[in-house]
């Protein structure tokens, strides 16, 4: 009788030790389960917030880039309606050039201000450097004498639109006093013994020679 009380209870025994062996894996399997199924999830949460971080940077770049194209254009449209309102006219050259802007004063303080911007003549223009030599142009300005005015300006306007070139088959040009200027080819042209640049400006209606010396000084 005791022997198999004995039998029956290490019978028992074996049996839960093998129960136990196979509950073992099954826990260690559910671990497992559980830690792929918490990094899938960490995975997948990685993967939407790196999704939605590039779907805002793919929109803002387009946003960024149409703002930026705009401020191009707009700052173009400016340049070129800056530059059309230059060209219009001779007069509306010269008031706007910076490199033009104390003959331009004294243009605008003139009374030839319509005619130089409406009926086609050329302007021999001294740039701001070569006014500088001659600070009796201040004086005339801040006088407000406006005959003086007009008797400079009128000196450096031709009532006819032609340009540097055309100087080779002319031997003299008549401004708007009446007076004649001769020109004379020294290596480089002058007009009435004042050296001209080669440059010229072409607007609408109009032509402007830069002058590098005044033949008469304010």
């Amino acid at each position: 009788m005791m022997r198999k009380m004995t039998t029956h209870f290490l019978t028992v025994c074996f049996a839960a030790l093998a129960l136990a062996a196979c509950n073992e894996p099954k826990q260690d399997g559910a671990a497992q389960g559980d830690a792929a199924t918490q990094q899938e999830t960490t995975n997948t949460t990685t993967n939407k917030s790196e999704a939605t971080n590039a779907e805002e940077v793919i929109d803002r770049k387009p946003g960024e880039y149409d703002r930026r194209a705009k401020e191009r254009m707009d700052q173009q449209k400016e340049e070129i309606s800056a530059t059309e309102e230059n060209i219009t006219s001779p007069y509306r050259y010269l008031i706007t050039t910076e490199r033009f802007s104390h003959f331009g004063d004294l243009l605008k303080a003139s009374t030839l201000s319509k005619h130089v911007h409406g009926a086609g003549v050329t302007v021999l223009a001294p740039r701001n450097d070569v006014m500088d030599k001659y600070p009796g142009w201040k004086n005339l300005l801040k006088g407000g004498d406006v005959a003086a005015i007009d008797a400079f300006v009128s000196a450096y306007v031709v009532n006819e639109i032609f340009g540097y070139k055309e100087m080779t088959s002319r031997q003299n040009l008549i401004n708007h006093t009446g007076e004649p200027l001769k020109i004379t080819d020294r290596g480089g042209y002058e007009i009435a013994g004042a050296s001209i640049s080669t440059e010229e400006i072409s607007t609408r209606n109009g032509k402007v020679l830069v002058m590098n010396d005044l033949y008469e000084a304010p």
